[in-house]
């Protein structure tokens, strides 16, 4: 298809197309910049018995793909059709796939800015070096997924299911991630600044080297997280659960920890930096905390006296 014809089109109907056809196509009709109104419709030849566990008929079978591209609640796992689960170096911004039965699918390298994946199934999925800046997973199921440099900046992943899945190396900035279900998830050396973790169980996980600058874990449960070599300089921890938290050269700075429970019951492998403003703001933190962190007993006594006064 010509591209002055495919600027030219309406609607554009695409049947039994290949995949690697199909995103070509996606491609050339984002770089065309379509006016509003004009339709991207997916048609793919798939058997009688796939439409039936899709929940399609077959009669609108070739139409239930509208937008720029869009999958909305079609099942397209693995075990039925193994073709659509490679989408490596795929242009697929702004995708619609709400719902979408996406297991074991591979999105490494693709691009997803804006993509809308609420709801999905996206359990062992591969989205290593992918873009998914402003990406909608709300209420998404990640579990065992990986984000190997992966930049989500301001995605919205409020309470999505990120179990177990490896976020190495990954940017979260100002990304929203509240009630998110993050027990044993790996956060090493990611980029959380400015994040808002409110609520989210991150029981076991592992931030160690991650950037939480800013970022707000009111209400967290951290309780047996690995929070060594990170830096916390102004996140708000209102009252997260500390119990039995990993610490070891964790940066500490501009906090208030005066809400936070069981501080006291943290495991303190290395000493940790503490400013001033935090022990002044915090007061009367427990003496086994402080003492953890490097802090002798006769300074501890006289930021005590400091703060009684």
């Amino acid at each position: 298809m010509d591209l002055r014809r495919w600027r030219q089109a309406k609607d554009i109907f695409i049947y039994k197309k290949s995949l690697s056809e199909i995103l070509d196509l996606h491609a050339l009709w984002l770089e065309s910049n379509q006016e509003r109104g004009q339709q991207f419709i997916l048609g793919l030849e798939i058997n009688k018995a796939i439409y039936q566990k899709a929940g399609i008929k077959e009669t609108d079978s070739t139409t239930f793909s509208i937008g720029p591209l869009v999958l909305k609640k079609a099942n397209i796992g693995i075990d039925e059709i193994t073709e659509w689960s490679y989408f490596s170096g795929a242009d697929l911004r702004r995708v619609q796939l709400e719902g979408a039965d996406l297991r074991h699918a591979t999105f490494s390298h693709a691009c997803l800015g804006g993509a809308n994946l609420k709801n999905a199934n996206l359990n062992d999925t591969d989205f290593n070096y992918a873009n998914l800046r402003g990406a909608n997973l709300e209420g998404a199921s990640l579990c065992r997924t990986t984000f190997r440099e992966t930049d989500l900046y301001r995605a919205n992943l409020r309470g999505a299911d990120q179990s177990g899945a490896e976020s190495i190396n990954a940017s979260f900035k100002g990304a929203d991630l509240c009630d998110g279900k993050l027990a044993n998830t790996r956060f090493t050396q990611a980029d959380l600044r400015e994040a808002k973790l409110c609520r989210a169980e991150l029981r076991k996980a592992s931030l160690r080297w991650a950037d939480l600058r800013d970022a707000d874990l009111s209400e967290a449960d951290l309780s047996e997280a690995d929070l060594r070599y990170a830096i916390l300089v102004g996140a708000k921890f209102g009252e997260a659960d500390f119990t039995r938290v990993k610490l070891g050269n964790t940066i500490f700075g501009y906090n208030d920890l005066r809400k936070v429970k069981h501080l006291e019951t943290c495991i303190i492998k290395r000493a940790c930096s503490i400013d001033a403003h935090t022990l002044e703001t915090s007061q009367n933190l427990p003496t086994d905390f402080l003492r953890g962190c490097g802090m002798s007993n006769r300074f501890i006594d006289a930021i005590k006296n400091v703060n009684n006064r």
